[in-house]
């Protein structure tokens, strides 16, 4: 009896369960929510005692205490408050305003700023007549005199302006969320507009007409017009021949007279060393990016960066482009380069172009560029190679399509060598038939080597005296020339050539000029 009787008293009674924590612990939804609705409610609190007709004692109090605490910006405090109480209330619905803490912190800290900086111009004496100025309800009230009396004390009144318009640019960068160099990129363009008023408003008098005086003469002295120039307009279209010897002639094989170029063979290791140096260099100066692509030319190497994402103010943003082009110099240092050339961005890329020059440049010859895929697409008679580009393709053009062309340079960047492979592809795919040539060399130098081919319609003009009337005929020939379009009802050298020579006539050549530094 007495151990069943033990056992029974033995059983251990449920405890009850532990009261749940969340009352005692509120979520920070929950917080946040309840910070919404005071500032909501301090924001109607205040926007009605400053604006009511302050009929109670407690509206009139209400309005003292805004007025002397915070003195004229009181009237910007409802709408901060309730703009952030709504904010933060309306934060979850779709489309709803975002605002980070920096950004928050910002907007306080420009607001304080805002009532030391009224407070400053009220101009006050010392600390006592700023606190009487401030219970007065006028200037930045006890907020901005408390504020503005250490700035006073460390800077005087000079530092203090100084101060205080550092303060308002910090204050702007992290409300905006935008550094502080770019805060200033309006003034150009607010300048101009102002410029652009002031001219509406106040236009320039006008110029008055210019009077012109009679015509005086004067004697001008007889001078002897040089014996070779040719001063008949109507004999100017006999200067030189018309017609050539009917000759059987025959376009001479490319593969026998030109040589095929010199290819060095890529270094694979040493420009992915190289890629490695732009992107340590890169990222030692901020500026992080990754090398993409790297296209071998004969001369030079592009590397394509893509810029990286950097984190400011906790949010990623990809770095600038001019950034990185700004680096150029320590990329050449770093890269033991004489000078390297940025591209940014690449035509239809999304990188930017660092062209390094090549330790060993490969020779281009104008068979490969002539064999190129790229000039073989073209068909007109006045194609010719321009050579490689950066990635070692064959670039072609076509001189009908321009149809005029400047070659233009620094010394020793290859001008010659590029108007004698122009001029050589047009003797290579072209007889006297269907081109003709006029080259003007004054220096006696470049085209004086192609004197005596049977392209050219005179021998190479080098006098100066006769350049002038070289180019009155090249103008004849190109007007008589429309009149025989017009004619024939052509709208250029091709219809009118097609249409001559279903008719049994003789087909009109292509006429290029070529003039070598005529300064």
């Amino acid at each position: 009896m007495a151990q069943s009787r033990k056992k029974t008293t033995s059983k251990p009674k449920p405890k009850p369960k532990p009261a749940a924590k969340a009352a005692a612990n509120p979520s920070p939804d929950r917080n946040l929510n309840l910070t919404g609705l005071l500032m909501t409610g301090m924001g109607l609190v205040s926007a009605l005692g400053l604006f009511s007709s302050r009929s109670t004692n407690i509206l009139a109090a209400i309005y003292t205490l805004l007025r002397k605490g915070f003195g004229w910006g009181a009237f910007l405090l409802p709408i901060l408050l309730l703009g952030g109480g709504l904010i933060i209330l309306l934060r979850n619905m779709d489309g709803a305003p975002r605002i980070s803490p920096e950004q928050t912190a910002g907007i306080s800290s420009l607001y304080l700023a805002g009532l030391t900086t009224l407070q400053y111009f009220t101009f006050p004496l010392d600390f006592q007549a700023s606190k009487i100025i401030a219970a007065s309800g006028i200037g930045g009230g006890f907020i901005g005199t408390y504020l503005l009396a250490p700035l006073q004390y460390t800077f005087a009144t000079a530092g203090t302006a100084i101060a205080l318009f550092a303060w308002i640019l910090i204050s702007l960068s992290l409300s905006l969320d935008i550094p502080i160099l770019e805060l200033f990129q309006w003034v150009p363009g607010f300048f101009n507009s102002l410029k652009t008023l002031y001219l509406k408003l106040f236009p320039p008098p006008e110029k008055p007409a210019p009077r012109f005086a009679p015509p005086v003469r004067i004697s001008v002295p007889d001078l002897k017009t040089p014996p070779n120039v040719d001063t008949n307009p109507a004999d100017a279209h006999k200067m030189f021949p018309d017609t050539v010897a009917d000759l059987n002639w025959v376009l001479p094989d490319i593969a026998e007279i030109l040589n095929i170029g010199q290819n060095i063979k890529p270094n694979e290791e040493f420009d992915l060393h190289r890629a490695g140096v732009i992107e340590e260099t890169l990222e030692s100066f901020g500026a992080p990016g990754h090398v993409v692509e790297i296209n071998r030319g004969p001369t030079i190497t592009q590397f394509g960066v893509e810029p990286d994402f950097i984190d400011i103010r906790g949010q990623k943003r990809r770095v600038r482009v001019n950034k990185i082009t700004s680096l150029a110099d320590d990329l050449a240092l770093a890269l033991a380069a004489k000078r390297i050339r940025m591209e940014a961005p690449v035509p239809g890329k999304g990188y930017i172009g660092i062209e390094v020059p090549n330790e060993e440049v490969s020779l281009v010859a104008l068979r490969d560029a002539i064999q190129g895929p790229d000039f073989k697409k073209l068909s007109s008679p006045l194609r010719f190679a321009l050579g490689r580009d950066v990635s070692g393709t064959a670039v072609s053009a076509d001189l009908a399509d321009m149809p005029h062309l400047l070659i233009a340079g620094t010394t020793g960047s290859g001008k010659s060598v590029c108007v004698n492979g122009l001029i050589s592809c047009f003797l290579l795919h072209n007889t006297p038939d269907d081109l003709r040539m006029i080259m003007v060399d004054p220096k006696r130098v470049e085209l004086s080597g192609y004197d005596g081919i049977p392209h050219l319609l005179a021998p190479v003009v080098v006098d100066l005296e006769r350049v002038v009337g070289v180019l009155q005929w090249v103008s004849r020939e190109m007007d008589q020339r429309y009149h025989k379009f017009s004619q024939a009802g052509a709208r250029h050298i091709i219809d009118f050539n097609n249409k001559t020579v279903k008719e049994g006539g003789k087909k009109l050549p292509y006429l290029v000029v070529i003039i070598d530094e005529l300064a």
